[in-house]
């Protein structure tokens, strides 16, 4: 007795290819969003007239939810595909592509740091000229084929390699993320206050075998999150589990990205204090330079997915602590709230809002 095999109808497989296309789209158009946040933003600088000002915020606004959007339509197709019981290689190839889409800021912002140590401003062509073959490979020659089962470990990764994983995260962010985040919490009083508490902190996690250390625990947790990304894209999940995929690609792009301006722009290139006014922008600040506006997404979101990402891998380990499911996710929740919030305030600090002026 044969099998049916279920046919997709060809109108089904042609939408499902474009909508697939989206988070690649989107994405090469993103420096496009940046310069419309920007250009906002000097009218709003600028503006001599309340109807100035008022277009001016507008276009603020717009081009925010189209930089912001990249993202957001990125994590929908990655919960999307991530529904699917048995995703065909198309599916899975579309879900890793909408992960690469969603990293765009970090991954725009180290295009940008790149190029600018090659002393070319050309970072928005060579954006267009990876995204477009991307975006055309997304739509072309969808493989409806299903993948074929795989036990739980070559799905997910060796055991050893998660818990390592975890116990990596776990010290990067007592010795550094948790006073790091800390210390850019306080610049919301004033940046004085920011610097002064940094210089402390910095005789702990810049002494020279500290910061060997930190630098080696974030490359093993690039290598091997992306390890355990590239299986457990292919696996089905729900929400938390593509909240934990897509925020471990944005970190591992962002992270990159960090190291690369902070160690080799900043310290080598440049020869500066990688200090609160080398990450503002100063003396410009964030919005008042087309370069530096990439900046606003890139730190914005890396706070939030930070508190996300460990977020998912807390509810992971209070459930195999025979902790309930309500209540797990009830502390996953928190930390998520948690991570909107501090977000918000280091980012509005980073814009020049403080509660003490200078």
């Amino acid at each position: 007795m044969s099998t049916p095999v279920h046919v997709i109808p060809r109108r089904g497989v042609e939408t499902a290819r474009y909508l697939h296309a989206a988070p690649t789209v989107a994405a090469l158009f993103y420096p496009v969003a940046l310069v419309a946040f920007y250009s906002g933003g000097r009218m709003v600088h600028d503006a001599s007239t309340w109807e100035t000002w008022l277009s001016g915020w507008i276009v603020t606004l717009g081009g925010a939810i189209l930089a912001y959007g990249v993202p957001a339509i990125s994590f929908w197709i990655i919960h999307v595909l991530g529904r699917e019981p048995a995703p065909s290689r198309a599916q899975i190839r579309a879900r890793r592509l909408a992960h690469l889409a969603f990293a765009s800021p970090p991954l725009f912002t180290a295009v940008g740091v790149i190029l600018y140590l090659l002393h070319s401003g050309t970072d928005y062509i060579v954006w267009a000229l990876f995204w477009i073959p991307i975006s055309l490979a997304a739509i072309i020659g969808p493989d409806v084929r299903p993948v074929a089962a795989s036990g739980p470990e070559s799905r997910t990764g060796p055991p050893w390699l998660r818990i390592a994983h975890g116990y990596s995260a776990l010290a990067i962010l007592v010795i550094f993320l948790a006073p790091h985040i800390a210390n850019h919490l306080t610049a919301i009083w004033s940046t004085e206050f920011h610097k002064a508490v940094m210089n402390i902190l910095r005789l702990i996690y810049r002494a020279s075998l500290i910061q060997t250390a930190l630098v080696g625990l974030f490359l093993f947790q690039i290598t091997g999150g992306m390890a355990l990304l590239w299986r457990k894209i292919a696996t089905p999940n729900g929400f938390i589990g593509s909240l934990q995929t897509a925020s471990g690609a944005y970190l591992a792009a962002f992270v990159t990205s960090h190291l690369m301006a902070v160690f080799v722009l900043g310290r080598w290139a440049m020869q500066i204090d990688t200090n609160w006014d080398f990450a503002t922008g100063a003396p410009t600040g964030l919005m008042g330079d087309p370069w530096n506006v990439r900046l606003v997404p890139h730190y914005s979101l890396a706070v939030f997915l930070l508190f996300s990402h460990l977020a998912c891998g807390l509810r992971a380990v209070l459930l195999s602590h025979d902790v309930a499911e309500k209540g797990a996710k009830g502390i996953a929740r928190t930390v998520i709230a948690l991570g909107g919030i501090a977000a918000l305030v280091i980012i509005s600090a980073m814009l020049g809002l403080h509660a003490v002026a200078r």
